[in-house]
């Protein structure tokens, strides 16, 4: 299963662990995650990911995990992470942000958003998926899944 967790900038401390809690928990059981690469909750799941990934998998293997970036940015990557254990997917129809999420959401099977309560790219990400028809969950402060 291809699972989109994504998430607000400016969040919690718990739910940030929660995010990373959530990415490895999934990579163990199999899943690919897909992410962007924003401050906050991005850069935590692609720092879970990344941790599991050096436990996990021998030098060459491919990283089960994804991180989209618009076409027309710099790639924002956490300092703490190498750059060539995530393959980067470049969005090539626009360059915003809200081309990006919409592009994550198209290859995802499910939607997790971690979200503050006020993140307006966050939210739009998750109506988007339920537009699509994709299952589409918020994960709560105490790190609840809830539709």
């Amino acid at each position: 299963m291809k699972l989109l967790i994504c998430g607000s900038r400016y969040i919690q401390q718990n739910m940030l662990e929660g995010a990373m809690a959530l990415a490895k928990y999934c990579l163990e059981k199999g899943d690919e995650i897909i992410v962007g690469d924003a401050p906050g909750v991005d850069h935590a799941v692609i720092v879970a990911a990344a941790e599991w990934c050096k436990a996990n998998l021998k030098k060459g293997d491919k990283a089960p995990f994804t991180v989209f970036s618009p076409a027309n940015r710099v790639l924002r990557w956490p300092d703490s992470v190498e750059m060539e254990i995530a393959e980067r997917v470049v969005v090539r129809e626009g360059t915003s942000y809200k081309n990006r999420d919409r592009l994550m959401v198209r290859n995802a099977d499910l939607v997790i958003g971690v979200w503050n309560g006020t993140s307006p790219g966050t939210k739009a990400t998750m109506d988007y998926a339920k537009q699509r028809g994709v299952p589409a969950y918020r994960m709560t402060e105490n790190g609840q899944v809830k539709w």
